[in-house]
Order: structure tokens, then sequence, then C-alpha cells
């Protein structure tokens, strides 16, 4: 949104500290460049000029970003920070694209591809808000909070460094990729397309509202319908999902996971993008305040609807995985005994290929105790029927499977060559059930 769609009132709102801004954008910098330094292909060369000449890409990449810090930071002083909004959609896609021509691959041409996809769009949707001829009303409300020098100093250090290092960092997984094109990379890329679209319908459901409001032809102060009605900021959770589905295509825990990391808590941290906009738009509209104990301010998919997904698919993960893995091989039918040597090929799952005397037990426990379970619970969340049974039934569900986690985990990391992925798969079954401790014992 710029100054062509939504006028900034000049009402005094709640903002960071500048040492907390400038601390943080510096502090972000810092984990960028360790992280590249120790880990990325990158860290023999970082300095060094040598990098140009290299063969791997993101050496060069990483060479050109101090050029490319100097040329931003200059041009600042010409046309204000909002140079950056100008950039925000083109450097991305053009990551992408070196990290194909570097090393080209089928996989690489996607992601470009869909990096590019989402840069023209959000270049469009920047052009029609006039944010190439005006200035995001955002910058106005900044300069009142850090006048002079202050707001300088965050231009160096956020507005420049930081979001540099960001910009080039959500595209970095292009980078890190390998391999041919597998049938998670096609589903990976359809979410990403789901939200793509998810968020050209939020920003044009905006913007018509914004242009309707400025003709007079609406009474709604801030908009509260279509996608909005779900979520108070449905672009930007749009924005931020696609860019961790990005990181997905690499299937490992790597160093280029800090792009979605930072790139969420910009957003999404006290003081950042989400609660910048908020508080100038509770400073503008006192009815505001009520809108957000309605509609959920990010993610339109809350606990509740987190839980039912989880134990709605629990429920084939155990009849189909978990439990066959604990039977005698010729009770198990051929389907389940395939995919159970899927995963353990695939994943090397070394407690499902030769389950100890434990393990089993806590397969019993499964489908005994936690089986008939999951239906009641289904039943509640559906409901919402949550009486101080069933909520004390979550919190012993809860409790009981986080505790199980503790050893199948503590295994797992002891076993050599186990990798990343695996963790990434039992993780939830520790996270969620913590989660429905906490929610409905406090």
């Amino acid at each position: 949104m710029t100054e062509k769609t939504a006028a900034y009132t000049g009402a005094e709102v709640e903002h960071s500290p500048l040492g907390v801004v400038v601390g943080g954008a510096l502090a972000g910098s810092c984990v960028f460049y360790a992280s590249w330094a120790l880990w990325s292909p990158a860290r023999p060369c970082l300095l060094e000029l040598e990098c140009l000449s290299l063969e791997d890409g993101w050496a060069r990449h990483c060479f050109g970003l101090i050029a490319t810090l100097v040329i931003v930071w200059a041009l600042t002083f010409l046309y204000g920070p909002g140079i950056m909004d100008r950039v925000w959609s083109i450097e991305p896609p053009l990551v992408a694209w070196h990290a194909y021509v570097s090393q080209p691959s089928h996989l690489r041409l996607l992601m470009a591809c869909l990096a590019t996809a989402w840069g023209v769009r959000l270049s469009f949707n920047f052009y029609i808000k006039g944010g190439y001829t005006h200035e995001s009303y955002r910058w106005a409300a900044i300069r009142r909070w850090f006048p002079g020098w202050r707001f300088q100093l965050i231009n160096a250090t956020y507005v420049v460094v930081f979001q540099q290092f960001l910009l080039t960092s959500i595209a970095a997984p292009a980078f890190v990729v390998d391999g041919p094109i597998s049938p998670l990379d096609w589903v990976l890329a359809c979410a990403f397309v789901v939200l793509f679209i998810g968020e050209t319908v939020a920003d044009m459901q905006m913007f018509q509202f914004q242009a309707a409001k400025a003709r007079g032809e609406t009474s709604e102060r801030f908009m509260t319908k279509g996608l909005w009605q779900y979520s108070r900021h449905p672009n930007y959770f749009c924005e931020v999902s696609m860019w961790w589905l990005f990181y997905g295509f690499t299937k490992t825990l790597n160093w280029s996971v800090l792009g979605p990391i930072y790139l969420t808590m910009l957003f999404l941290s006290p003081g950042g993008s989400v609660d910048l906009t908020e508080a100038i738009s509770t400073a503008k509209y006192p009815e505001y305040a009520e809108h957000k104990t309605r509609v959920p301010k990010f993610s339109p998919i809350t606990l509740r609807h987190v839980y039912i997904a989880f134990f709605a698919f629990h429920i084939p993960v155990t009849l189909l995985l978990e439990i066959p893995a604990q039977l005698p091989r010729a009770w198990v039918p051929r389907f389940a005994a395939d995919l159970t040597d899927f995963h353990v090929r695939r994943h090397g799952d070394v407690l499902v290929a030769d389950p100890p005397l434990w393990f089993k037990s806590f397969g019993v426990c499964e489908l005994v105790v936690q089986l008939p379970f999951y239906f009641v619970a289904l039943w509640a969340l559906f409901y919402e029927a949550y009486s101080p049974i069933i909520s004390k039934l979550f919190v012993a569900y809860g409790a009981h499977v986080a505790t199980t986690l503790v050893p199948i985990i503590a295994t797992l990391l002891a076993s050599p060559g186990v990798p990343y992925i695996l963790l990434a798969i039992y993780a939830p079954f520790l996270i969620i059930p913590l989660s429905l401790v906490f929610s409905f014992l406090f």
C-alpha cells in the first residue's frame, strides 16, 4: 500500500526503540554472514577477489552482494529508502536465475520460474498502487519516530544491509538443491502456486477496497471482506508461507533456512512489519481494536485447525505405518508392508527397520489407548466440546506422547547417518502434543 491508496494521518503510535531496531538489524546481518562463512560453499573466500573467477555461483553471488550494498545505499540518498521497496521484487528472481545459470538443472529452472512469477506479480501490484511514483506511507511514520541522523542510521543498517542479506537469503535455496525433480517437488510447486494465487487475490481485494473508499463508495473504514475476514494480513501469510515452501525444495536442514526464518521474523517479531501496520491502523481507526479480537492476526489456520489435521492424519499413519512396523511380517497386508519398506529406504528410520522392545511397547499403547482417543479428540475439536474430562484427556495424551518422543529422538540423534528429514518427520509428534498440554492446561 502506498500514498495512492492510504495516507498516513500522523497519529502517534508505539514503536520499537532505536537501539532495538539497529541492534536487531546488525545482529541479523551478522548471523547471515556467519552462517555463509561457516556452512555455505562461499566459506573459503567470502572476502577474496578470487571468488569472482570461481565456478561456484554462490561464492560469486556473495562477493557481488558487497557491491550491491554500496550501490543501494548510495541510491537511498537520491531516491529515499523507498528504493528498497522497488528492488524487493527484483532481487530474489535474479538470485534464482543466477543459481540456474551457474549449475543448470530442471529443479533450479522450476524454482527460478516460481521466483519470477512471484516477482512479476509483486512488481505489478506495486505499480498499480503507485509505488514507483509515491513513497510508502510507512516511511513517513518512521521519519517521524526517528528524525535526522537516527533515520539515516536505520536506513543504513536495517533498510539497506539487513534487507539485502534477507532478499538474497530467501532465494538462496536455489543454490542448495540437487538432483532431478521429484514428486515432492511438484507438490511443493503446486502449493506455492496456490499461495501465489491467494496473495494475488488478497492484494487485489485490498486495492479494490481502497479505491472504492477513495471514491466514497463504501462506508467501511478498513478491509473485512474476502480473504481478509479470515486473517488481518492474508497477503503476508501467503508471502511468508511461499518462501518456506521455496526452502522446502532443499529437503534438508541447511544454512539457507535462515532466509525464511528471518522473513518470518521481519513480519511477526515485536515491532515488525505486521505490528507497524497494525499500530498505524489502530491509531487511525479506534474500532480496529475490536476487529483484532475477532479475526486472527496472521495465519487463518488456528491451533484448532492444526490439532484437527494432526489427529486426522495420525489415524492412517498409525494404521498403515506405525502399527504394521510392530507386527510379524506375515500379519501385515502387502500394501502396508510396501509403505513401511519405502519409509525405511527413503528416510533411514532405524527404529521402524528393527524396532527394539521399548519401541514396540509404544506401538501397543498407541493401538490400545491412543487410537480410540484420536476419534474422541476429532469429535471434541470439531464441535469445540471441551468438557473438563475431555480437557484432561488432551493433557494426558499430550504429556504421554511428548514423553515417548524423548527416547525416540535421542536414539535417532545417537544413530550415525540419520538424515535431518527423519527428525523433521518425528518433530511434529513432539511439538504438537506439547502444544496440546499448554493449550488445555493453561
